[in-house]
């Protein structure tokens, strides 16, 4: 019962981001099994620090990159989790971070 809940819900998300993220400085991974998604860009226009302050003033909150890894790394990271949401919490929340996202087209 739970794992159909998950899956509608990943599906709900890919699809949304696959439609909506216009900005090619930014990709996401799709989960193999998990129930969140990662964000990256290469390049260095926006700290992860500004990325994620824009996204909480957009009324998003999400998990930073930088504690994910030991050393050092180069690309600005964050990280949703679709397991603590519903559907339609789920859209609203990745239509700001897409909003967001697109606007930051260089």
């Amino acid at each position: 019962m739970i794992h159909s809940v998950y899956k509608k819900r990943m599906g709900l998300s890919l699809k949304i981001l696959r439609d909506g993220l216009n900005n090619k400085n930014f990709e996401y991974t799709k989960p193999i099994g998990g129930y969140t998604i990662w964000f990256e860009t290469n390049a260095n226009y926006i700290s992860e620090s500004e990325l994620l302050e824009k996204l909480n003033h957009d009324g998003v909150l999400v998990t930073g990159g930088e504690q994910s890894f030991y050393t050092k790394n180069n690309k600005t990271c964050f990280r949703i989790s679709i397991a603590h949401r519903n559907e339609i919490e789920i859209e609203t929340g990745l239509k700001r971070i897409l909003q967001t996202l697109n606007a930051l087209k260089r």
